[in-house]
């Protein structure tokens, strides 16, 4: 697994439970816009709302999603990604309860070595 970060992403929608958030990045190259969503899982209610904008890292994870039809009728497939096990950083714009670690983190990564894939 990898790990990702993704700095200063907007909450663009709250799951119902509060464990769960999708996220928007938003990059530009040649012109262009590209947006790319992430849902992001904590284990514990995280206290954000839409439109709070949030700093995080955490394991990366990917899979296909379902088939659709776009707007000139060709079959395109999507990759969801997902963000797991976060750890939030920097100044968010509402006040945010991040599970507290119970382990030493590497400064490098702020991962325990053990936590790392590779």
């Amino acid at each position: 697994m990898a790990i990702v970060q993704l700095k200063d992403v907007v909450v663009s929608r709250v799951n119902r439970t509060g464990n769960g958030i999708k996220v928007l990045e938003e990059n530009e190259s040649g012109g262009k816009t590209y947006k790319t969503y992430f849902s992001v899982w904590f284990k514990e209610p995280h206290g954000l709302s839409e439109g709070d904008k949030v700093s995080l890292s955490g394991f990366l994870g990917a899979k296909i999603g379902d088939p659709w039809t776009d707007r000139d009728g060709n079959e395109r497939t999507s990759v969801e990604l997902s963000v797991n096990s976060p750890r939030l950083s920097g100044e968010t714009a509402a006040p945010v309860t991040a599970p507290a670690a119970s382990w030493e983190t590497s400064p490098a990564s702020g991962y325990e070595s053990s936590e790392v894939p590779f």
